[in-house]
């Protein structure tokens, strides 16, 4: 039997029943069984710890680190538009289509701006061969600049992840607002958009803008709508009869 290592041998002792004979060795395909699924536990906790460190990166408009969680090749839908590629990714990050306009050439906490992203209800999915994963996250904000506006909204994301030399990096991500409203009107008072979102004005006509439209028809509150698409099925059930 090949040698165990000190990590097996801990993994193995923390799965083996009690009282278990210490002649009973584990044989080598329930170590490699066990040791799968510690890496799998840790590959979702890292997919947490960067979905995390996303959102306080965005918070305080860290842009060229926030930049650095994605792909080269990261593909971004956001309020209709699709945003393809790094250099795209860092026209929107960077702009007023995704940033207070006061904090737009600017990066590092700004005075007077609130900028707050709250990521919460996480389902992940690993890939079997855990080289890829999928994730929903809801996402609740407060925004504002000081004696001039205060926003509160929610959204939802879908994101597609990548292990890229070992490390988790996002390789897609899409965001659909649920509402966002001034915080003195609330959901109810304010003006209610328009059922569809209307088309971005697209890269180079905008200079931040998007290269081209989004797949996701995002519904804003009241309209009805569940996109972007839950990527997984029912816990218990195993159906995916969602509606779009």
């Amino acid at each position: 039997m090949a040698a165990v290592s000190v990590r097996l041998a801990a993994i193995a002792a923390a799965f083996l029943p009690v009282g278990l004979a210490v002649a009973q060795v584990p044989s080598d395909a329930e170590l490699d069984r066990l040791e799968a699924q510690v890496t799998r536990a840790e590959d979702i906790e890292a997919i947490k710890r960067l979905m995390h460190a996303f959102g306080y990166l965005r918070d305080k408009f860290y842009d060229d680190d926030v930049l650095a969680l994605f792909t080269d090749d990261a593909v971004v839908d956001f309020k209709g538009g699709k945003y393809v590629g790094k250099d795209s990714v860092r026209r929107l990050i960077t702009g007023p289509n995704y940033k207070p306009p006061e904090a737009v050439g600017r990066q590092g906490p700004q005075p007077g701006i609130i900028n707050d992203h709250i990521l919460l209800q996480h389902v992940i999915t690993l890939s079997e061969d855990g080289q890829s994963a999928k994730a929903r996250w809801k996402e609740w904000s407060q925004r504002g600049v000081h004696g001039v506006r205060q926003i509160y909204a929610t959204g939802v994301y879908e994101n597609t992840f990548r292990k890229v030399d070992g490390v988790w990096q996002i390789s897609a991500m899409a965001y659909c607002t649920r509402y966002e409203t001034p915080y003195l009107l609330g959901i109810f008072e304010r003006e209610d958009p328009p059922a569809a979102r209307p088309v971005p004005t697209f890269y180079p006509q905008d200079p931040h803008g998007p290269d081209r439209q989004s797949n996701y028809a995002c519904h804003e509150y009241p309209h009805v709508g569940v996109n972007p698409p839950m990527h997984y099925p029912h816990p218990v059930t195993g159906d995916m009869n969602y509606k779009p």
